[in-house]
């Protein structure tokens, strides 16, 4: 299903594309983007036929990348070059204005003068330019990913599923600020740090930290109440990576850029260069939703199955959307998501070591402590707070390692899965202890499911290997 949603909105902004180019020169879109009426009814009759003969949905993907999408980029590239060729534009670029309705034209865009008197680009070229740099994008990051399953063939063991995430996740914000900057080097009366937003503006510096890191603070304690305080955690899949990931630097790398590099580079997308070019295209209100529609669409994938965080991301982008508006620079946004990303880093920790001292105790101390002491103080977590799935997991996996008291242990961990059903810790806590029971085949089924999820983590894999010697022949 995920490839149909991309196809489809890879074809709705196609669709938004060809209006805009339609827009700056009817004449010549309908010179270059001229298809003969029997290709539109002959494409779909071809596809239909092979889904309907074969069975196969993939050609209804297939058909439209291998055909449409190269014939689209092509003729927008041809009309590009002819707009930019065409003589009203050359002679309005060296008068230093555009003059869009010379004598046998009919554009439609209006221009707009730069304070320095150089042109600056009309709404629908900013428009146009802004889908284009997203091609570059899409094209470059299938380029970086295609090396990256290349070299994972090579060395299985360099990218974990985590550090795979951070690299493209870093890879993909830094291509796209790159291609930003190229994008309006070329208007000569627009400066970078003005398409992005970065000047102050006047403003007051309450207006652009205090207010922001006020407003950043408050999500986030929202937030992290709303979400720690549930009695089930549903599963994500940000979670599960995380969950599942045992090199700490990783995970601390990708800590910090959330912290740090984040709320820098997604500013500067979003609330920055998107933000300018759609309040340019149909004002800031406008801009305003659309650009906090996309970056919650953005997080969807990350926290499927977490409908409060998905809508507590929603509320951040709304708010991030206002406060750019208001403020008039993404300086004040990035502190708002500055502290917002910290402060939820942060701020679970410090709930759960408030909601249960005792565990905490228990993690400090692990290394101090014999399998009595870690017992003492996990059965007293328990009595504590009875719904800290984390306490349950611990001692039954104490009691798998000790290979003792594993009915209750199983007991314990099942528990813990009610709270977190999908969790990879708890499951490979239950396969373990399955396993020492003697319920072999139990234990390579909950292994299999933890490798066909999480296929590149080793430990995973050891698991079920080990698991599977247990069988009988």
């Amino acid at each position: 299903m995920a490839p149909v949603i991309i196809l489809l909105i890879i074809f709705m902004v196609i669709c938004f594309d060809l209006s805009i180019l339609r827009k700056q020169d009817e004449a010549l879109f309908r010179k270059i983007f001229y298809f003969p009426s029997w290709l539109l009814i002959f494409y779909p009759l071809v596809v239909s036929s092979l889904i309907i003969s074969t069975g196969e949905w993939k050609y209804f993907i297939w058909f439209p990348i291998l055909f449409i999408f190269p014939v689209y980029l092509l003729r927008r590239r041809k009309f590009r070059k002819a707009f930019f060729q065409s003589p009203e534009y050359v002679i309005a670029s060296h008068q230093g204005r555009f003059r869009l309705h010379l004598e046998g034209f009919s554009r439609k865009a209006g221009s707009m003068e730069s304070p320095e008197g150089f042109p600056s680009p009309s709404h629908l070229m900013l428009v146009s330019d802004a889908i284009g740099l997203l091609w570059i994008w899409l094209f470059g990051m299938v380029g970086l990913i295609s090396v990256v399953e290349v070299t994972k063939e090579f060395r299985p063991g360099l990218f974990s599923e985590l550090g795979q995430l951070l690299v493209l996740a870093a890879a993909s914000s830094a291509l796209l600020v790159f291609l930003i900057y190229r994008t309006v080097k070329r208007y000569p009366g627009l400066s970078f740090s003005e398409a992005v937003a970065l000047k102050r503006k006047g403003q007051s510096w309450h207006k652009i930290i205090t207010i922001p890191a006020i407003v950043g603070l408050g999500v986030a304690i929202l937030s992290s109440f709303l979400i720690v305080s549930r009695e089930i955690q549903p599963s994500t899949p940000l979670g599960d990576l995380l969950e599942s990931n045992n090199a700490s630097a990783v995970v601390l790398a990708f800590l910090l850029m959330a912290v740090l590099l984040a709320p820098i580079f997604e500013e500067i997308i979003f609330r920055g260069y998107f933000f300018y070019v759609l309040s340019k295209y149909k004002g800031r209100i406008f801009a305003v939703y659309a650009i906090a529609l996309i970056f919650a669409l953005l997080h969807v994938e990350q926290y499927w199955g977490d409908w409060l965080a998905i809508a507590m991301v929603a509320a951040l982008g709304l708010a991030l959307s206002y406060l750019r508006a208001w403020t008039g620079t993404s300086l004040s946004t990035m502190v708002t998501h500055f502290f917002y990303n910290a402060a939820m880093t942060i701020l679970p920790v410090l709930m759960v070591i408030i909601a249960n001292p005792t565990y905490y105790r228990y993690q400090t101390q692990y290394k101090n402590l014999d399998f009595q002491g870690k017992e003492k103080l996990l059965k007293e977590s328990i009595v504590r707070n009875p719904k800290f799935s984390d306490s349950y997991n611990d001692l039954a996996w104490l009691y798998a390692q000790a290979n003792t008291n594993l009915d209750e242990a199983l007991v314990l961990i099942d528990k813990a899965l009610v709270f977190y059903p999908k969790r990879l810790a708890y499951l490979d806590t239950k396969a373990e202890i399955l396993y020492k029971l003697g319920r072999f085949e139990e234990a390579v089924l909950l292994a299999e499911d933890m490798v066909k999820r999480y296929p590149d983590e080793t430990y995973a894999q050891v698991q079920l290997k080990k698991f599977q010697e247990g069988l009988p022949n």
